[in-house]
């Protein structure tokens, strides 16, 4: 079975404090339709859980799982998320089929039957040339352990009933071989490996959901929402997966840290407001040297539009309550410069920029 973790971090920028002091910690207003933390049931997801495809229609289940999901973040895009296993090491060309079905086409006097065939080519409903369908995902790209993780975002794919471009009922399909882009009509990806139906669910399993909204820290508590960090623990693993906005180009070192607050250190006669120095050091329950720690999480790199992404495997990190590394009620902390992997504490990552604090939805 599968739990998921989502820590929705409302990420704010770090500027400097407002004309009034005593507002040491502003909160969004509760019925603002637009604060990801009171619209987390209003968001539409769906959801597919993959297995393997044969000749005879049947296969291993609970080979992955994939969300679609829309975030006030970023209207008018779709976020995909998805964790697979069994993969062969490297790429696995990854897509939105045009059938409802992952049966197999039967086998002819001349042809084999096609495990999944029935999920039919890609999902195309601007009958473009392959690269550009609705349905390309592009790769899910698998360890050397044949897990695989991604997540990313299109403006391709819809879950509004109303729009061509809708979703629900479709099959998606990860193929045995990379997926290379260009040639027609399905990037040389080789057969179906895996194979899912989508289907309308508000929760993504029933072991439980954790979450918490990534904020701008400031001097005075935190800012507007940009983001999210999510924690999917699903076959004796845990996989961390964040996304944000407005973003300087380049690598951002991103942490669990110790404490459940993204408030500010206060200013003293001698220092200045840290923001969100609440949080703590890094979650570092075994006392491990920097680059070992529980909370170690890399780095989230943006690109030119600001926005960047994150998918790694956390060894470190759980979802068990009971367990000395439970992500819970702890906060997620994204910094100004890259995490260089080696320094102590904190790997020289600089100013503390977004926050969240994890929080456990249990079903």
């Amino acid at each position: 079975m599968l739990s998921l973790l989502a820590l929705s971090v409302a990420l704010a920028g770090c500027a400097s404090p407002p004309a009034d002091p005593g507002n040491k910690n502003p909160t969004p207003p509760t019925d603002n339709p637009t604060d990801p933390q009171n619209n987390e049931s209003e968001e539409p997801q769906f959801n597919v859980a993959l297995r393997t495809v044969d000749a005879n229609g049947t296969g291993s289940e609970d080979m992955g799982y994939v969300f679609f999901s829309t975030h006030p973040f970023f209207p008018g895009k779709v976020m995909v998320m998805a964790v697979a296993k069994g993969l062969a090491p490297g790429p696995h060309g990854f897509h939105v089929h045009a059938g409802t079905s992952c049966s197999p086409t039967p086998a002819t006097n001349g042809t084999a039957a096609v495990p999944g065939g029935a999920a039919g080519g890609h999902f195309n409903p601007t009958n473009a040339s392959h690269g550009a369908h609705a349905g390309d995902l592009g790769n899910l790209v698998a360890g050397v352990d044949g897990r695989a993780g991604l997540v990313a975002f299109t403006d391709k794919l819809s879950l509004d009933p109303a729009d061509p471009a809708y979703i629900m009922g479709r099959a998606v399909v990860v193929h045995r071989d990379i997926d290379d882009g260009v040639s027609q009509p399905a990037g040389n990806a080789g057969p179906r490996v895996l194979c899912g139906v989508i289907a309308d669910e508000t929760t993504p399993d029933p072991d439980g959901f954790a979450g918490a909204m990534l904020s701008v820290a400031t001097p005075n508590g935190s800012g507007e929402p940009v983001g999210e960090a999510m924690f999917i623990q699903w076959d004796n693993a845990t996989w961390a997966f964040a996304y944000a906005s407005n973003l300087t180009v380049g690598p951002h070192g991103i942490h669990v840290h110790a404490n459940g607050s993204c408030d500010p250190t206060p200013a003293t006669n001698t220092t200045a407001a840290v923001p969100a120095g609440g949080a703590g050091g890094h979650f570092n329950p075994t006392n491990a040297t920097h680059g070992q720690h529980a909370g170690d999480l890399g780095n989230l790199v943006a690109g030119a539009d600001g926005v960047g992404t994150l998918t790694i495997l956390a060894p470190g990190l759980s979802l068990d309550p009971a367990s000395p590394n439970y992500v819970g009620d702890r906060s997620v902390v994204v910094h100004a410069k890259a995490d260089d992997g080696v320094t102590d504490p904190s790997g020289n990552s600089g100013a503390r920029v977004l926050c969240g604090i994890v929080t456990s939805h249990a079903e």
